[in-house]
């Protein structure tokens, strides 16, 4: 009787709903990807993206790339209370609640740690959920609890006797609890609840679990239970049961419900996923598949969960969670996988249309054709073998449907003939010598022109077949030793051969031939000269793919456009293209596949990530069907889609700085030393010390689609101007950065270049070591002043002291100089007083004793000539001590200087003939006149000729120079041969009292300074010119002085000469006439 109510449920469970199946593909991620544990509860995504999965052991955060696990830490208050996460909840202000074995958990993003709900601590939380009005609705111990946020109070509703299985907050905000046998709604203003039955019309089952619930936009609810899918309506209390057992005759447990798309839901089961159709009533089962590496991983689905981007999470209990995007299901695979009927080979080389829409033959490269039927979707395999009906190669190089006839090109066994309505093989030609024959059984391509000519390509050349000798001629215009790579016929009737020499054509018709080949010194050439494949889309534009880019023909110049990666491609060596219904071109390559706009020149790429079996495809294996479907082969198999189903690739995601390492070890929160004080994720600045110079950070976009193909770029500004544009890594490392402020700013793209304008940014501060610092700086500056002032310091006071000491000894020695200057001059006054007055005296005596007047008179002359020296030499005296003490002051007068000079130079002529030989002047031949004070001169030419004469050995010479015009001062020379003074005596010679120690004449030492003393207050100077015969004065006065007198002989008058700058500046003030009397 069971068996019977079995098969009858199970029939009405079908009649309910048809079971269909279209292909999903999913992405797996495992413990060996970095997952905590395989057997996963929950799923969440927060605000920023980031994805969370509670698992059997601890909660993990995953990025697209990497997952970063949270688990509970002995005597860690602020970390997980269990490692058994159950649910996941982010409420409606971001927060995020964790429910796990051991209390209730609430996470802070700043520190990366968990608060306990303390009335929570100890019990086992399973479900938690949100109310409209804020409120938190839980399970502990399976107990329902609501807690209410704003007052902290928290209710139990214990009056059940079953635990509580599920929460739902339906759409109007009322809150469902699913128990044994039914559902119950609560009542806000009653503080109650209302149950309903959902199993009073089903079979009698022990069982009544209810463990999930989804409200549709129409109020129905979709209720999931261990009896299969029901339909409830809030509104009438009625329910009925959609599906009730799995494909193998099991009760089919679902466990979540969530809505993927306006019509369809998707059923989380123990028997896999469930994607139920609410317009159709259809299902689609997805299930694990041990062939297939696409399948969802495990049947025991526990959570499912639809992310911001339209993609599907589907988390297991053995098999980890499994990712579907729905958008990239457009790219459907083909690929071996079991000894049914499934694709046989991976390296699919050929793909043609078959007889019907239907059907399609595929050629792969390693083992053999296989024929596919697009209604049943099963592939047949053609065997391959040495029999007559078997194909005696695995690597097919050429497919043509000629009628009925199958031409099948092999790789190193010539050509097959296959009748398709037979289904064998009629013909099979393999090179021979005999005319008429193919020369080599490596087929490289068969192709059938508009005309019905059937086109052999072979490493040798280019074959034509012939029907009437069912032979092979040779096509002429190309050369035997062309190797034939792919060939086309374009709109003109123009044959295009690609071969490994580069671009051949010929035209029948016109009998035009040629061939484009590559040149390093023509930049319009074609890119390379081995050619790969050949296109012609539908503007007539002639496309060619090399190893080196694709290639645009230009026949206006015959000229050839290149595209290669700095346009955006992934690869410059390019396969085969086609070209969709809306116009774009499609190019296979050996990093994925390109979606290009001619037009426009955008490339959008394609690659596993976005659901190719493979980034790398193969030659000439590309064909459209006539609804405009794509197919391309590559070396895993083959994919097929429709490009009008293709979506443009989505917004750029935002990025986030997730890690920050020193000396490559993760930096933690809130150690000691650590420089982070809060989540990388939400740090805006961080400050490093002298030895954390080193460091690396991670960054991701959030976007779990295609992760490999966003982009990345960053500048570190203080270090770089200029942004780094990644491909592939997402971690950059900065070593031994200087002291100072940076700023990191990181942007991602999305595969088509598009960037997304929001920057994630890190402001850095690296702190100079405490040597290098401010602080130390200025310690350093206050010790270098300190150190600067007390050097000066004590420089000063050596210096003074040095100073005193010296001064001390100058003082010594010049009061020791003095002295001795003094005692030498007393001594010598002494001599020259003693010798006047001895002279005097003598003469006196014999005056006194003698009676001769004549000799009287002599005596007396001979007296008056020694007391005239003594008074000259007091008046030297007196006038010396005048000059030091209170000045001089002289009266200028104009004079003839030669007759001043001669008078003088005659004066010492008696003096000078008793003594030298040799006593010359030297005067001007005309007269010159200057203003002196005549005294003044006649005392300096007076000491100067005295001294010369008295230190001459044999020569005197006084030279008045001539005037020029213009001169301003006139100089007297006066030389003697006597002993050299030396030259470093020339300062000391015009000092008071100092005198040459090499003479043996006595003086006083004051002639030389007060003939220099004279000479200055003249306005002039007297000095020792250098040479190296004489000792030689050169006495230089200017002609005319400030205040001057004109008193020439025979003028009557007296003129005053005053300066001209006085007359000017004293033009039209009173004048004073000085006169002396006693000049």
């Amino acid at each position: 009787m069971k068996q019977i109510v079995c098969c009858i449920a199970l029939c009405l469970a079908l009649l309910a709903g048809r079971v269909k199946s279209q292909p999903l593909y999913f992405r797996h991620y495992q413990v060996e990807n970095g997952l905590s544990h395989n057997t996963v509860f929950c799923t969440i995504q927060d605000r920023q993206g980031f994805m969370w999965f509670g698992t059997k052991d601890g909660l993990n955060r995953f990025d697209g790339y990497n997952f970063k696990v949270y688990r509970n830490k002995a005597g860690d208050k602020k970390s997980l209370g269990s490692n058994l996460i159950n649910s996941l909840l982010i409420d409606s202000k971001g927060k995020m609640w964790v429910c796990t074995v051991n209390g209730v958990y609430s996470y802070n993003k700043l520190e990366e740690s968990f608060d306990l709900l303390a009335f929570t601590a100890g019990k086992e939380a399973g479900l938690i959920k949100e109310d409209s009005r804020g409120d938190l609705w839980m399970t502990l111990n399976h107990i329902l609890f609501k807690f209410d946020r704003k007052s902290g109070e928290h209710t139990a509703y214990s009056g059940n006797k079953t635990e509580a299985k599920a929460i739902m907050v339906d759409y109007n905000g009322d809150v469902w609890v699913s128990y044994h046998g039914g559902l119950q709604r609560y009542d806000f203003k009653k503080d109650s609840f209302t149950f309903y039955d959902l199993f009073s019309k089903s079979a009698n089952r022990r069982s009544k679990a209810i463990a999930a619930m989804h409200s549709m936009d129409n109020g129905i609810m979709l209720v999931g239970s261990d009896q299969g899918l029901k339909i409830f309506d809030p509104r009438s209390g009625t329910y009925r049961d959609v599906i009730r057992y799995s494909a193998d005759k099991t009760d089919l447990y679902i466990r979540d419900i969530i809505k993927s798309t306006k019509e369809e839901y998707w059923l989380a089961t123990e028997s896999g996923i469930y994607i139920y159709n609410a317009r159709t009533g259809e299902f689609n089962v997805l299930r694990k598949d041990h062939t297939n590496p696409y399948a969802v991983s495990d049947d025991a689905i526990y959570d499912l969960f639809k992310d911001k981007e339209g993609s599907v999470w589907a988390t297991t209990y053995f098999g980890g969670i499994n990712y579907c995007d729905p958008q990239n299901a457009f790219f459907e695979k083909f690929f071996p996988n079991t000894p049914g009927g499934s694709l046989k080979g991976s390296a699919v080389r050929e793909i043609i249309q078959g007889r019907t829409v239907n059907e399609l033959f595929i050629g792969t490269e390693d083992a053999g054709l296989n024929k596919f039927d697009l209604s049943t979707r099963r592939f047949t395999h053609f065997n391959s073998g040495p029999g007559p009906e078997e194909i005696s190669s695995t690597n097919i190089h050429g497919l043509l449907l000629d009628g009925s006839n199958l031409w099948i090109g092999t790789f190193n066994q010539g050509i097959y003939v296959k009748d398709l309505n037979t289904n064998r093989l009629v013909k099979h030609y393999i090179a021979k010598p005999s005319p008429g024959q193919l020369t080599q059984n490596y087929i490289e391509v068969i192709y059938k022109t508009r005309s019905g000519r059937i086109l052999i390509g072979t490493p040798g050349g280019l074959w034509q077949y012939n029907g009437v000798t069912d032979g092979f001629d040779r096509v002429s215009e190309v050369a035997a030793d062309v190797f034939v790579n792919a060939v086309i016929e374009d709109h003109e009737g123009t044959i295009w051969i690609a071969s490994g020499t580069g671009l051949h054509y010929f035209n029948p018709q016109t009998k035009t031939k040629g061939r484009y080949q590559h040149s390093d010194r023509d930049t319009a050439s074609i890119s390379s000269n081995n050619i790969i494949g050949i296109f012609e889309d539908s503007r007539r534009q002639l496309w060619i793919m090399t190893e080196t880019g694709l290639n645009k023909y230009v026949p206006g110049r015959k000229a050839f456009v290149k595209y290669t990666v700095n346009n955006g491609f992934p690869s410059d060596f390019m396969f085969k293209m086609l070209e969709d219904d809306q116009g774009l071109l499609w190019v296979t390559s050996t990093k994925g596949l390109v979606r290009f706009n001619s037009l426009t020149g955008e490339a959008t790429i394609y690659t596993t990530a976005n659901g190719l079996l493979s980034d790398q495809f193969n030659y000439n294996s590309a064909f459209k069907d006539a609804a405009g479907r794509l197919y391309f082969g590559c070396i895993k198999g083959y994919i097929s889609f429709d490009p009008k189903l293709i979506r443009s690739v989505r917004k750029p995601p935002q990025v986030y700085i997730i890690g920050f390492q020193i000396d490559n070890r993760e930096v933690a929160l809130n150690e000691e030393g650590s420089p982070l004080k809060q989540s990388i994720i939400t740090t805006e600045k961080i400050r490093l010390a002298a030895d954390q110079r080193s460091i690396s950070v991670d960054f991701a976009a959030l976007s779990y689609v295609a992760p490999q193909t966003t982009r990345y770029a960053y500048k570190l500004e203080g270090l770089e101007k200029e942004w780094t544009y990644l491909k592939t890594n997402r971690k950059i490392y900065f070593t031994k950065l200087a002291p100072g402020s940076y700023k990191l700013r990181v942007k991602s793209a999305n595969s088509a270049g598009d960037w997304n304008p929001v920057e994630a940014t890190l402001s850095i501060t690296v702190s100079p070591p405490f040597y290098a610092s401010i602080w130390a700086y200025l310690f350093y500056a206050a010790v270098c002043s300190a150190a600067v002032y007390y050097g000066f310091k004590n420089y000063h006071f050596q210096t003074q002291l040095r100073s005193k000491r010296r001064m001390e000894h100058l003082e010594n020695e010049m009061a020791r100089e003095v002295y001795q200057s003094k005692i030498e001059f007393f001594t010598n006054i002494t001599h020259e007083i003693r010798t006047p007055l001895t002279l005097i005296k003598a003469p006196l005596e014999k005056a006194i004793s003698s009676d001769s007047l004549e000799e009287i008179r002599k005596n007396f002359e001979l007296m008056q000539k020694n007391t005239d020296r003594l008074l000259n030499l007091t008046d030297q005296l007196l006038d010396f001590r005048k000059i030091e003490k209170e000045g001089l002051k002289l009266n200028f007068v104009k004079a003839n200087l030669s007759v001043e000079v001669r008078e003088i130079y005659t004066l010492f002529r008696p003096y000078a003939e008793g003594r030298i030989d040799n006593y010359i002047l030297i005067l001007p031949p005309t007269p010159v006149y200057a203003f002196i004070d005549p005294e003044a001169f006649h005392k300096i030419m007076s000491n100067l000729i005295n001294n010369a004469v008295k230190y001459a050995v044999n020569f005197v010479q006084i030279e008045l120079r001539d005037l020029s015009a213009g001169d301003t001062s006139f100089t007297i020379e006066i030389k003697n041969d006597g002993a050299l003074i030396p030259a470093g005596a020339y300062e000391n010679i015009f000092k008071p009292f100092f005198r040459v120690e090499q003479t043996d004449h006595k003086g006083t030492g004051l002639g030389l300074p007060l003939a220099k003393s004279l000479a200055e207050i003249h306005n002039g100077e007297l000095t020792i010119v250098p040479d190296s015969r004489f000792n030689v004065f050169a006495l230089s006065l200017p002609v005319h002085q400030r205040i001057e007198f004109d008193l020439m002989e025979g003028d009557q008058q007296v003129t005053l000469v005053a300066e001209k700058e006085l007359a000017a500046q004293d033009e039209g003030l009173p004048v004073i006439l000085l006169v002396e009397d006693h000049i």
